[in-house]
């Protein structure tokens, strides 16, 4: 039949799958119907499935480009986990499809399997692994493979633990740590989930490839941070006098009168107030006093005393915070000059970092014999912070019984 004038054509898919699979040749439309080559993929997984099928014409090149056989889409790719791998919408890096499979030009892209950059199935890959995290103490790998029919999200845990995921280039914050003697659970707000004071699920900077997303000059702390529930107020500029809804995400939970509250007879007369005071403050103490209070001289806080030591630090008018530590001062106090809510190590090999909790900073609670009881910080490279404005090198405070 070679010189009868027709174009015979005959597809033979048993050498990629076994069978014919019914595929079939139509001359008269120029096209392939039931190829597995022309498919989603889905009866060549490791778990197979009921394949869709496109039907390219062998003269109209747009209907066999890249796309049309998997629908790569957010909005139609939707089989296992595609979706939150192709969006940035929600909780998804918005990666392309080369970020986990064979490029289209490599010769293995149509081999019957489906597969993954390092040639391996689903099952057995380490491509998931970069961006994943298998190590640490939380295995984000496991969970991911786990949860790819479903197309759940993963947990943070996974990519935020003592050894971080890393997407786009930039490592995740270690947030975890190594669940055993730091982490959030450990020495953080263990009784909170992420979810509490950060909003994952709306389009954000979470996946942006920018290893210093906030930046003060951008004025983007709530949107770089995802934070929700009123956020905070960072940078807080000279200008700006102290208002609680600068503090909106911290005073959810913490009262602000406990935070700081003062008696009747303390000091507001520290040279670094807001003169005159903000409008309708100082305000009493709520159901408890702050125990970062300073009620002797003998106390490192510059002669103010008694004084509730947090209202200081937060109605001070001096910009004297490097929030977001390119070396230059740019803002007022706000609580995470000092504390860091995840609990994580607040000393490395770069310097000081935030604490959070007492053993961080080094406090140490002691009775002087003839003072009294008092709390100091006793963690030396903690106090490189405290000495912008303390030049001594211990920062002790009394409280009188």
């Amino acid at each position: 039949r070679h010189p009868n004038g027709q174009k015979d054509v005959a597809v033979d898919e048993r050498a990629l799958w076994g069978d014919s699979g019914g595929v079939a040749y139509d001359a008269n439309t120029a096209t392939c119907t039931n190829s597995r080559c022309h498919s989603d993929g889905a009866a060549s997984r490791e778990t197979p499935g009921a394949a869709t099928f496109s039907t390219p014409r062998w003269d109209t090149p747009l209907t066999g480009a890249c796309g049309t056989c998997h629908g790569v889409t957010a909005k139609s790719m939707t089989t296992g986990a595609h979706v939150k791998h192709l969006t940035i919408l929600g909780d998804g890096p918005a990666q392309g499809c080369t970020a986990c499979h064979p490029s289209p030009e490599e010769p293995t892209h149509v081999n019957g399997r489906v597969e993954f950059t390092d040639g391996r199935t689903l099952s057995q890959t380490t491509a998931c692994d970069t961006c994943h995290s298998p190590g640490g103490p939380f295995n984000g790998v496991a969970e991911a493979k786990a949860k790819w029919t479903t197309g759940a999200s993963v947990s943070c845990e996974g990519c935020h633990d003592s050894a971080p995921a890393v997407i786009k280039n930039v490592q995740a914050p270690n947030i975890f740590g190594d669940n055993r003697t730091y982490g959030f659970r450990i020495t953080g707000h263990r009784y909170l989930t992420c979810n509490t004071c950060h909003d994952t699920l709306e389009p954000s900077t979470h996946f942006d490839g920018d290893p210093r997303t906030y930046r003060a000059d951008r004025d983007n702390y709530r949107a770089a941070f995802g934070l929700k529930l009123g956020g905070l107020n960072v940078p807080r500029t000279e200008s700006e006098i102290y208002t609680a809804s600068d503090f909106a995400l911290c005073y959810t939970c913490h009262l602000e009168a406990n935070v700081v509250g003062m008696p009747e007879g303390y000091s507001n007369a520290l040279f670094t107030h807001s003169d005159p005071p903000p409008p309708g403050y100082p305000i009493l103490p709520g159901i408890r006093l702050t125990l970062f209070r300073n009620e002797r001289e003998e106390g490192l806080n510059l002669g103010n005393v008694p004084a509730n030591a947090h209202w200081d630090h937060l109605d001070m008018n001096w910009v004297v915070w490097d929030s977001d530590g390119d070396g230059v001062w740019d803002s007022k106090p706000n609580c995470t000059a000092c504390h860091d809510v995840h609990g994580v190590r607040s000393v490395d090999e770069q310097g000081a970092r935030p604490a959070q909790t007492l053993a961080d900073m080094g406090i140490v609670y002691g009775e002087d014999p003839e003072l009294g009881p008092y709390g100091e910080v006793t963690r030396t490279d903690y106090l490189r912070r405290c000495r912008t404005c303390h030049e001594v090198p211990g920062v002790r405070y009394y409280r009188t019984p």
